[in-house]
């Protein structure tokens, strides 16, 4: 049978068992567009000074990253900036070099401990998941919801396997299943699992949970990646 064929298959079984009704969607749309308005409203003078001190610390205060979304489109993802602009090809070259943290990668998608190509600011804005507010402009531009599957990068496709359907079906969210069941404690596989069974299962109450979970999370200062 061949690719393309089973892709025709598990779209089928998708919409067939999975597709919520165009109210329920409708509804976590208009939450959405809310929530992430007052939130964005509400926290303006925090998101002026984050910023602030991350031009102080000498960089851009954004950062800006390909992800992909619901359908499999690519969208252009917002951070606040809480590591160096050099960062991403020193991780390779600290990869390359060290079998161990490697290992750790494969297993988890991120290096665990103190982290030094963090800028001044940036452990704080991860442990607080501050560095994450601007995807609340994402939220309303319609790439991304209040709650889903944590947003992936292009190349992380591969790990999903055929699972990637079902991360595909939904947006990805600014908080999710991940966030609110033990982030960095979980390997690749188990958050997989988690956000597959999210998009599976999804209805407005499991939004209302997630959300509900996120803030005792976020308190308990675990960093986010």
């Amino acid at each position: 049978m061949s690719h393309s064929l089973i892709a025709n298959i598990q779209e089928s079984e998708l919409t067939e068992s999975y597709r919520p009704s165009r109210f329920a969607l409708g509804l976590k749309r208009i939450l959405d567009i809310v929530g992430a308005s007052v939130v964005l409203v509400s926290l303006s003078p925090c998101l002026i000074a984050t910023a602030f001190l991350v031009r102080l610390d000498g960089y851009s205060a954004i950062f800006r990253q390909k992800r992909v979304g619901k359908g499999g489109k690519e969208f252009t993802l917002y951070k606040f900036r809480s590591m160096q602009e050099d960062a991403e090809a020193s991780i390779r070259n600290y990869l390359a070099c060290n079998p161990k943290a490697a290992a750790e990668w494969q297993k988890f998608h991120k290096i665990k401990g103190s982290d030094q190509h963090l800028t001044k600011v940036g452990g704080a804005l991860r442990r607080s998941s501050i560095d994450e507010l601007p995807q609340l402009i994402n939220i309303l531009k319609g790439e991304m919801s209040l709650v889903g599957p944590r947003p992936i990068l292009p190349e992380e496709r591969s790990v999903y396997g055929s699972n990637l359907i079902f991360y595909q079906s939904v947006r990805p969210g600014l908080t999710g299943p991940w966030q609110v069941s033990g982030r960095n404690k979980l390997t690749m596989q188990q958050r997989i699992a988690l956000e597959c069974e999210y998009a599976r299962n999804w209805n407005m109450w499991t939004d209302i949970v997630i959300l509900w979970r996120t803030l005792p999370a976020v308190l308990r200062k675990e960093e986010s990646f």
